[in-house]
């Protein structure tokens, strides 16, 4: 069918040109005239499609581009649409579905819809690329995947790859492929590395594929691309890796090879070639090296060997094995690793040797069922060796069968089946043993190391240090106390379980400096900050008493700090202040007793003193008024008897004689020596003289002998120290003279007896009479026995008075 462009142009359309085989397939009419409406050829959906096609197409008729195609599928046809000639469109069928609409079944054509549906549905869900070009290698179809590559912007339907902005080069040796394909038939597969306009860059599989008609020639080639950048980086890494292996396999300093189950190696290095040739009968062992077929089989194996060199010296090897299985599973190479490990064994064993701990090596021996049921010793250092003896090769439980009561045994076998290490303390009584032991086990292959110390000593000390613990928390308990330690660095406070117990509070409870101006009370909280101040900010040692709120009681403590510093590794200072508690509340309220006592006390005392300065007023002035009575009575009088005498001689002519002058002149003369030998008396009671010329021996006999008349005074006087101070011998005397004097005055007596004496440092007066008894109520000896015992008890002495019927002794002594 064929539409003239000023048809075209001058829409509606009708048809210039329809061919025969047109009308019969359209309309099923063979007598339709040209230039009829399209519309009374196709129904109304075919035909709207065609008219927007023509309408989109008519600016493009000046082009003549016959690359420029649009197809509309439609139940009974397939129509295509291009500009052709100058200007001109031809609507042209290109596929005949069927001759005759009549003849079609519906039913079938709406189920060949439904596939192409599915299949455009199931390309735009790929994530590869797919698309069709023409034979102008122009874009006639893209999936969404292409769509996203180029955006959403463009569409590259009907575009080449240079107006795609495709890079020259790789246009150009795409649109070869392209024309090949087209010329040969045959699929074309490459990579390339693109860059997409959005910016997506990546490397890309692809493959291009000829579609044929009925006619089979290439009607169309599609291609499909695969994002193979993973893919690129992995080949480019393995190849990378391939190398670093290949370089890595030629210095290792260990043998590898590859061998096949018949033990021919395929593939080793150099190291393995040098040890092959070094090491006798290599490929020998039959444990390390021989191949097991069996695909249960252990995947891998590990061991030690030892040879003897040309020199004879023993040598050691140490083996790894893996096997490597086929795609069925099936065992059929094996890689083999051998180590020269001589020096490092030595080395070792050189290094066992000089520790103290016991080092020791087992192999586990299993029965048929693959239990473990005992060990055999592989090695001991010489610290084993000095308890065990040579025990290499023979079994643990026969050696030592306590391993299984303490729990031993079975840690080992823990230790093989788990793979985890174990530490552990152990108490071991048998054999060879008696004590604690500390040790650790670990798997070495099919059998464990260990390693044990004598931790006896340690456990006693820590038995101590744990009994010493306990002390201290009762110790703590019964004094009320509680240390505690703060860290300045950390801002850490440690307390002792006493400190918790002070408080009432658990002992897992997290406390915090501030603890202390949180507890305290309302009246101490400032002086709780101003302590907690000067601990941390001024790192001074304190002293000091705080009032606690402990559950609603008052509980005073004594808080004393040191400060204790230390150094770093860089130099710097670190500080930690060192605290102790104690509850005073106790003390504190025997302190205020106390304090009410000893003022009670005081003032008792004060009481006493002034009953002592009253009495001492009181003798002092009996005493002055007692001398004043011996001045008046003797002294005065004799004094004024003598001027009586001396007044006689006034008047001479009153004299008879001579002799009644020297008369008178005698008397006077014998009254004035009584005088003074008054006057000496009076004298010596004030201060005997006697006392500090020849000593208190002399002045008590002296004394006694001028008492002695009508009653004869006794004296048996003992010798005292020279050092003796002259206020203690001054009041010995007086003492002795108030006593005898007393008895003389008021007992009556007939004899009295003076003895004095000295034990240690206590003197002891004694002043015994036969008069009348001591009577405690007299008022007339009251005031000197009063004085006596006064001083007595300034001096630190005592006053002792024991009556019988005809005899009284007063005991006094009195220490100096």
């Amino acid at each position: 069918m064929y539409c003239p462009e000023d048809i075209l142009n001058s829409l509606p359309l009708n048809y210039y040109y329809i061919s025969f085989k047109a009308k019969i397939i359209c309309t099923n009419q063979s007598g339709i005239a040209v230039g009829e409406h399209i519309n009374q050829i196709f129904d109304a959906s075919a035909s709207k499609w065609i008219i927007n096609q023509l309408k989109s197409l008519s600016n493009k008729v000046q082009k003549a581009d016959e690359n420029n195609i649009q197809r509309y599928s439609a139940p009974y046809l397939i129509l295509t649409i291009k500009p052709y000639a100058q200007g001109a469109l031809i609507c042209r069928i290109n596929e005949e579905l069927t001759t005759n609409k009549d003849k079609f079944n519906h039913q079938e054509t709406e189920r060949l819809h439904k596939n192409q549906r599915f299949i455009y549905a199931a390309l735009d869900a790929l994530n590869d690329y797919v698309y069709a070009f023409d034979r102008n290698k122009r874009f006639i179809y893209v999936n969404e995947s292409m769509k996203v590559l180029y955006g959403a912007d463009l569409n590259p339907i009907g575009k080449t790859l240079e107006e795609l902005d495709y890079p020259a080069n790789l246009a150009h040796k795409l649109n070869n492929e392209i024309e090949s394909i087209f010329q040969t038939g045959v699929a074309v597969k490459d990579e390339v590395h693109f860059v997409s306009r959005t910016g997506f860059a990546a490397y890309f599989d692809y493959i291009y594929a000829p579609v044929f008609d009925e006619k089979g020639t290439v009607d169309y080639v599609i291609g499909l691309s695969r994002d193979s950048t993973r893919r690129k980086t992995l080949e480019q890494m393995l190849s990378e890796n391939e190398k670093r292996l290949s370089a890595i396999f030629k210095i290792l300093p260990v043998g590898l090879a590859v061998m096949d189950k018949h033990g021919n190696v395929s593939l080793h290095n150099e190291h393995w070639k040098k040890m092959a040739s070094a090491i006798p009968n290599l490929l020998q062992n039959p444990e390390a090296f021989t191949f097991q077929n069996d695909e249960h089989a252990q995947d891998a194996f590990e061991g030690e060997a030892s040879y003897l060199d040309k020199n004879n010296a023993q040598q050691w090897i140490k083996y790894y094995r893996t096997q490597l299985s086929d795609s069925d599973g099936k065992p059929n190479e094996q890689v083999m690793v051998v180590q020269d490990i001589s020096q490092l064994k030595n080395t070792l064993n050189a290094t066992f040797d000089s520790v103290s701990e016991m080092i020791q090596v087992f192999r586990a021996v299993r029965n048929k069922e693959g239990n473990i049921i005992d060990f055999e010793w592989i090695l001991n250092n010489q610290s084993s060796e000095k308890i065990y003896g040579d025990v290499i090769g023979k079994s643990l439980l026969q050696n030592n069968p306590n391993v299984i009561q303490t729990g031993i045994f079975q840690n080992f076998i823990k230790v093989i089946e788990t793979g985890e290490a174990l530490q552990y303390d152990v108490k071991y009584t048998g054999e060879q043993f008696n004590g604690w032991f500390h040790q650790s086990v670990v798997k070495l292959g099919d059998g464990v190391a260990t390693s044990t110390t004598d931790i006896t000593e340690r456990k006693k000390q820590q038995e101590q240090l744990e009994s010493s613990h306990k002390l201290l928390t009762q110790s703590e308990s019964t004094a009320q106390t509680g240390g505690w330690e703060f860290d300045v660095q950390n801002d850490l406070f440690v307390c002792s379980p006493g400190f918790y117990a002070l408080f009432d509070v658990t002992p897992d409870t997290k406390l915090a400096l501030d603890f202390f101006v949180e507890k305290s009370t309302k009246s101490c909280r400032k002086k709780a900050a101003e302590f907690l101040k000067n601990l941390i900010t001024n790192q001074q040692a304190q002293e000091i008493s705080l009032v606690f709120n402990i559950n609603g009681e008052r509980r005073r403590h004594l808080i004393k700090t040191i400060i204790e510093k230390s150094t770093d590794a860089n130099a710097k200072t670190l500080s930690k202040i060192l605290g102790v508690n104690m509850d005073i509340s106790k003390m504190h309220a025997l302190e205020q007793k106390n304090k009410q006592l000893t003022k009670a006390s005081y003032n008792l005392k004060e009481k006493q003193r002034l009953e002592r300065i009253t009495h001492t007023l009181n003798i002092q002035e009996e005493e002055r008024a007692r001398l004043a009575e011996n001045l008046h009575h003797s002294f005065s009088q004799s004094l004024f008897a003598i001027l009586l005498k001396l007044d006689e001689l006034k008047n001479p002519d009153d004299l008879n004689s001579l002799a009644d002058f020297e008369q008178i002149r005698s008397q006077a003369q014998n009254m004035l020596k009584e005088t003074i030998s008054e006057s000496r008396r009076i004298s010596h009671l004030l201060s005997p003289a006697i006392l500090q010329e020849h000593g208190l021996k002399i002045a008590l006999e002296d004394m006694s002998q001028n008492l002695t008349g009508k009653i004869s005074v006794e004296t048996n006087i003992a010798e005292i120290p020279a050092d003796t101070k002259l206020l203690h011998q001054t009041f010995i005397y007086r003492t002795a003279q108030e006593l005898i004097t007393n008895a003389i005055k008021h007992a009556n007596p007939g004899f009295i007896n003076l003895s004095l004496s000295q034990e240690k440092r206590i003197i002891l007066i004694k002043v015994t009479n036969d008069g009348t008894p001591f009577r405690h109520e007299s008022r007339q000896i009251g005031l000197g026995l009063s004085s006596i015992r006064a001083n007595l008890k300034l001096l630190g002495g005592n006053f002792n008075v024991t009556t019988k019927t005809n005899k009284t002794v007063i005991t006094i002594t009195l220490p100096v």
